[in-house]
């Protein structure tokens, strides 16, 4: 199988440096809620020589809004794990849908355990629907929220609880399920129990297919969010797979085999090493001079403009 995408390449800019800390601090002092915990700061993003960093900043922006964690290593020498990008159709300053252009790469720093994760993977997509330009690969990033999370997973609430008051835990969970239903999402947090270790659902992720990923991440997301299941479990992550194309062995095999969690643990630290403290976090344009960074559960006219910008300016 192939190997998951090596990691953003930071940039060296000192101006964008200082604009990147101006755009980020304010994340970084709040108190960060997430279907895990916070973590160490670590040093400013550094985006793309010429990148432009937007958080998100319509009437979704809030603490509640981005999660935090870990630091970075280099990418394994060999992996299990299929590159998990996803070819996608297009729109914009248009570039025809057949045309020899190359794809513009969005990448998406994620956690399959984060709701604002989940809502902004569906902004995305309602993005790319309306997009008529040149072909878009979306590379699906893993990113864990609790990287020392064990294999049965830690009580939801006991876990938030511990770090928050009952009541702002509700606060929380109330806000999520007001803006998920804005995108067409259901979350069930009165009957969500368990934070599962995430790790294998990544895994699961980089296996598929170009067809069937994004399936497999929204097959992960409705039965972790709406039917309650432990998506760190092997046998629920099989099922998830098999709906969506892929063969029940080989996906077992893969998700037995006790390296896979290993590489999915070092792939995940290319997020931070990268400058990702939060998710999700998207990266239009991946490595080009031109890419814009944005934090959050972007809104699909946000994601639209920004792909529309470096589509324009990236040949």
């Amino acid at each position: 199988m192939r190997l998951l995408p090596s990691p953003v390449t930071p940039p060296r800019s000192r101006a964008l440096k200082a604009k990147v800390k101006r755009y980020m601090a304010p994340t970084i002092v709040v108190v960060l809620w997430v279907m895990g915990c916070t973590k160490p700061v670590l040093p400013p993003p550094q985006p793309s020589p010429s990148a432009t960093v937007v958080t998100a900043a319509t009437h979704e922006k809030t603490a509640d809004q981005h999660h935090t964690t870990s630091t970075h290593a280099t990418q394994p020498p060999s992996s299990p794990l299929s590159a998990a990008t996803s070819p996608t159709a297009a729109r914009g300053k248009p570039t025809p849908m057949n045309s020899t252009a190359s794809p513009l790469v969005i990448d998406v720093f994620h956690d399959t355990v984060c709701p604002w994760c989940r809502i902004g993977c569906t902004n995305l997509d309602v993005a790319l629907r309306r997009w008529k330009g040149r072909p878009v690969r979306v590379r699906y990033r893993p990113y864990l929220l609790d990287p020392t999370a064990a294999s049965a997973g830690k009580d939801l609430r006991k876990h938030l609880g511990a770090k928050f008051s009952p009541q702002r835990v509700d606060d929380m969970f109330r806000r999520v399920t007001a803006i998920g239903a804005r995108a067409g999402l259901h979350f069930a947090f009165d009957k969500i129990t368990q934070m599962p270790d995430s790790a294998l659902s990544h895994a699961l992720i980089g296996a598929a297919s170009d067809v069937q990923r994004r399936q497999v991440l929204k097959g992960i997301h409705d039965t972790y969010f709406e039917a309650r299941g432990d998506i760190g479990d092997i046998e629920t992550l099989v099922k998830i797979g098999v709906t969506a194309g892929l063969n029940a062995a080989t996906t077992r095999a893969l998700l037995t085999d006790a390296n896979t969690g290993k590489h999915v643990r070092a792939l995940a630290k290319a997020g931070p090493q990268a400058g990702v403290r939060g998710v999700p976090h998207f990266v239009i344009g991946g490595a080009s001079p031109h890419a814009e960074r944005l934090g959050g559960a972007q809104a699909p006219d946000l994601l639209l403009a920004a792909i529309e910008r470096v589509a324009a300016a990236t040949p």
